[in-house]
């Protein structure tokens, strides 16, 4: 049953029993359905497809023929997790290649970049926890992004960085054993232990790799540390092992700095908030606000959710969102937006929509499946590492043993030549080199108010000539200067200054403040000035 798709349908008219025995059989028979199951109780009809294309029409007008209306109903759930130990292409593939083989999956999307993977199933074939187990025959480890909440750990931080470490100190202490006349069965015993150690992750990779029958750089380490240890070439073996695993945290670095474009974009919204419910003032996390609650942001905090100004004023600045260089007057009645910050002013904010709704969300959304758009670099780098890596396997065996059959080479030396092919055939570098830099641009134009869908778009602008802007103040350090300074009635610049600065000094206008600042710069004498009145 792999690959097979179920549907749910809601009949109408059924009346009886052999009503739904009907329509159960008329369904069975249309090409590509594997099973079809009426409950005239429900008024259910579950069809499961043999092919990932289930022909919903089709269907509908089969049971219309019988004389019964039918509509397609939403049987699937989704659910997003964190998947841990996705660095590479190669091992989203292996992903790629596990889910295609189960039953209930209706569609999935990997991105590598932000390490989720996101699937929509059938819960009356496959289960949560059957995803989560499928998942760990991988070799990875699959999580709830729900769990995921706490912060990223740096990457130096990692496991398999300390494993690196230990690999790499044990080969040399190995090493510097032996130049000391050490017997080698101790330094074989350091050599074990540094390869057993430094491959730990990269066999547990490579292994899942050759369950699904995927060839990949971590299944090329394997074939190449036994052949080394085969040959009784201990230090070789452990040097291998520790290239390749150094190459791994490499790309585990440089994944998890693309990454950090995406948390950068979510910290902008703060974890908790002030809420009012029932009278009473209590701290929420943001993802425990509701619709309708009344959220309270004082001076200089982060609004925390999409929603509506019931009560106060202030100016907010909304560039991250927006892309507005000027903090904008909020007032009741207006909008504000999560991962706006607050300015001046205090705000009672109704909430209009949940945190996994708000704009900021979907800004990160669309950054998070950008992945899925992918430019031609992207498509090309792709179809190149699908083919790249079993040619250079293909290529180091034979290396290593062609030439000592046909040709009288040395063993020990083509086999050192093969180990040179291993090492240099990592395709992994190529593969990310495109993904890894799209996300980062992406999600770094993202923070600074400008959201590319994938890219392919993002590929496009390389070939511009021309922009056009829709509005004066779209180009902008997001700080308003005064520029000019025009005295009428020949009075001095340094008294108007004066003069203006005194008006302003109390406001908290973005451009009151840039006139206040002038005045400073000057050395204008600001004199305080009681009485004034806002004239509309």
């Amino acid at each position: 049953m792999n690959g097979h798709r179920a549907r749910l349908f809601t009949i109408k008219n059924m009346d009886c029993t052999d009503c739904a025995l009907k329509i159960e059989k008329a369904v069975s028979k249309l090409p590509g359905v594997k099973l079809a199951e009426v409950s005239f109780v429900t008024s259910k009809l579950k069809v499961v497809s043999e092919t990932p294309q289930l022909n919903d029409q089709a269907i509908i007008k089969t049971i219309k023929d019988l004389g019964y209306s039918a509509q397609t109903e939403e049987s699937f759930k989704t659910i997003t997790f964190h998947i841990e130990g996705m660095d590479c292409p190669d091992e989203s593939e292996i992903i790629k290649k596990k889910m295609k083989s189960l039953t209930g999956i209706n569609n999935f999307e990997i991105y590598l970049m932000s390490g989720q993977l996101k699937v929509s199933y059938e819960p009356s074939l496959i289960s949560v926890q059957d995803l989560i187990k499928a998942i760990a025959e991988t070799g990875m480890k699959a999580s709830s992004t729900r769990e995921k909440k706490g912060e990223a750990k740096a990457w130096w931080k990692e496991k398999r960085m300390t494993f690196l470490f230990a690999c790499g100190s044990l080969t040399v202490l190995a090493f510097l054993l032996g130049k000391f006349g050490v017997a080698e069965r101790i330094t074989h015993i350091f050599y074990i232990a540094a390869i057993i150690i430094g491959g730990y992750y990269p066999a547990k990779a490579g292994l899942s790799a050759i369950r699904t029958l995927t060839m990949n750089i971590n299944a090329l380490l394997i074939v190449a540390t036994i052949g080394a240890v085969g040959l009784d070439l201990w230090e070789e073996a452990a040097v291998l092992v520790f290239v390749y695993s150094l190459g791994n945290v490499l790309e585990a670095y440089a994944v998890n700095k693309a990454r950090g474009a995406i948390r950068a974009l979510m910290e902008l919204v703060p974890k908790e908030a002030l809420v009012r419910r029932n009278g009473n003032e209590i701290v929420l996390p943001t993802d425990e606000i509701g619709l309708g609650d009344v959220v309270i942001i004082r001076p200089g905090e982060k609004i925390p959710v999409d929603g509506r100004v019931i009560s106060g004023s202030s100016f907010v600045d909304q560039a991250p969102i927006t892309g507005e260089s000027i903090p904008v007057e909020k007032k009741p009645g207006d909008e504000v937006f999560a991962g706006a910050i607050n300015q001046r002013g205090s705000l009672e904010v109704e909430v209009t929509k949940k945190s996994s709704d708000t704009t900021l969300a979907r800004i990160i959304h669309s950054v998070e499946e950008a992945q899925a758009k992918k430019s031609s670099y992207q498509r090309f780098g792709e179809r190149f590492g699908k083919y790249y890596t079993p040619a250079m396997f293909i290529l180091g065996v034979g290396v290593a043993i062609i030439p000592p059959l046909f040709f009288g080479g040395e063993w020990t030396a083509w086999f050192y030549r093969a180990l040179v092919v291993f090492v240099v055939s990592c395709s992994c570098g190529l593969a990310l080199s495109v993904p890894v830099t799209v996300v980062a641009a992406i999600g770094n134009a993202a923070r600074n108010g400008v959201v590319f869908k994938g890219g392919a778009y993002l590929e496009v602008a390389e070939k511009l000539r021309a922009i056009a802007f829709d509005k004066t103040g779209t180009l902008t350090i997001g700080r308003p200067t005064v520029t000019d300074i025009l005295p009428l009635n020949n009075l001095d610049t340094e008294k108007l200054l004066a003069l203006a600065g005194a008006v302003e000094f109390r406001s908290e206008h973005p451009l009151a403040e840039a006139i206040v600042r002038r005045a400073n710069e000057a050395s204008a004498l600001i004199v305080i000035v009681n009485g004034l009145r806002l004239l509309k």
